[in-house]
């Protein structure tokens, strides 16, 4: 992965595909061992490629992930020094974005030269990658949901969760979004729950992008 295209501790990305550019919030060392959070907008990769893995140099991640009661108000302090990354945003160029534990979808993803529900066109195509768990964020506290769930969200990507699974943060808390509408390809390697029967999190709407088959998001990982 390129120098430019590589962060250590929690990131967010927000994709901008008219532009081709990502607005970045990540931690950059200032001086030997301190941190400080900063924004700013990045080049969309030459390789297509942005990784994020632990701040070993600020202690590495000790942050004990539990789906089912995800705290997601203390999470961005106690897991700053994981390799969790939070992307949303469109995209018109193919890309691959990898954490080293986990990726947090946190809006919609979808590719600039379509509205959301329609079959995706051209070559663009964009891989989402976790050693963890890939999730779709979803605060929730006292049985409600919390400010920025998501109602309905598209995601036009290929997942892969290498250790655990594709999951929705606290899945059986709050009332039901909507339709979890996936169109691209999941492989996990053990199923995670979206939603419950009791009318929580997601129903899902899975729909295979049939372009994976011969046009993979930049080295991308074999399932």
């Amino acid at each position: 992965v390129e120098t430019a295209n590589r962060f250590e501790g929690i990131t967010h990305l927000v994709l901008n595909g008219t532009t081709n550019k990502i607005k970045a919030t990540y931690f950059k060392e200032e001086s030997v061992g301190e941190f400080k959070e900063i924004e700013e907008t990045i080049e969309w990769p030459k390789n297509g490629l942005i990784y994020v893995q632990n701040n070993q140099k600020a202690g590495g991640c000790s942050f004990p992930f539990n789906a089912q009661n995800a705290d997601t108000s203390t999470e961005p302090n106690e897991a700053k020094n994981c390799g969790n990354v939070y992307v949303e945003g469109t995209y018109s160029k193919s890309l691959t974005i990898a954490g080293e534990n986990d990726l947090i979808i946190k809006g919609s993803i979808v590719p600039s030269n379509i509205t959301a529900g329609e079959a995706p066109t051209g070559t663009a195509v964009l891989g989402l990658i976790a050693s963890e768990y890939v999730r779709v964020y979803h605060p929730c506290e006292g049985g409600k949901n919390g400010s920025g769930s998501l109602t309905s969200p598209w995601i036009y990507a290929g997942i892969l969760s290498t250790s655990h699974s594709f999951i929705v943060d606290n899945f059986a808390c709050g009332t039901e979004l909507g339709k979890l509408h996936e169109y691209g390809a999941i492989a996990q390697d053990y199923r995670g729950p979206v939603g419950t029967s009791g009318g929580t999190g997601y129903f899902k709407d899975y729909k295979y992008d049939n372009r994976l088959a011969t046009d993979e998001p930049p080295y991308f990982l074999a399932p």
